[in-house]
């Protein structure tokens, strides 16, 4: 829960947390930039930092990074990485560990279920807190914001227009 907070803090200052439109125009123009995708940066994080990935997200700000968080037995690193080069620009322990649930597919995949199923970028991943082993993922559509659920088993279980990141949570 704490770094779904840092996230939704996060890009709600960077987007200005007043669209009620669900449109993230800034989003848009960060995705554009990039020359790495929110799963390519998992990939790059997992040869720096051992353990299995469980958030990831962009950071809108004066220097966009991706960040993924893996999990290390009871401990959480955060690595960021650069959206244009790819490169690692850091990595640290984060204060407490998300959930992990072993029997659920990798984030990467759930990532690349909910761009498919809605022709769009994903932006942010991080475990669902109302359905063990779930993924609220937020996926970007032209410059609209979406939010796709998809459970552990890799099944869409819910998808809606977000305003996770409007400055309200869900």
């Amino acid at each position: 829960m704490r770094n779904r907070i840092i996230v939704v803090v996060t890009l709600a200052l960077a987007t200005g947390c007043s669209s009620d439109d669900h449109r993230r125009p800034e989003l848009r123009r960060t995705l554009d930039a990039a020359q790495i995708t929110l799963i390519d940066s998992i990939d790059r994080a997992t040869t720096v930092e051992a353990g299995r990935p469980v958030t990831a997200s962009l950071r809108v700000g004066t220097e966009p990074v991706f960040s993924v968080g893996i999990r290390q037995d009871i401990a959480q690193q955060d690595v960021l990485i650069h959206i244009v080069t790819g490169a690692v620009l850091s990595r640290g322990p984060t204060p407490g560990a998300t959930g992990f649930c072993p029997g659920a597919i990798p984030i990467a995949q759930a990532l690349a279920i909910a761009e498919a199923r809605k022709s769009g970028e994903a932006v942010a991943v991080v475990p669902d807190d109302d359905v063990a082993c779930a993924f609220e993922i937020q996926v970007l559509v032209a410059d609209v914001l979406w939010e796709v659920k998809v459970g552990g088993d890799g099944a869409v279980l819910e998808e809606e227009l977000s305003d996770e990141y409007g400055g309200e949570d869900d």
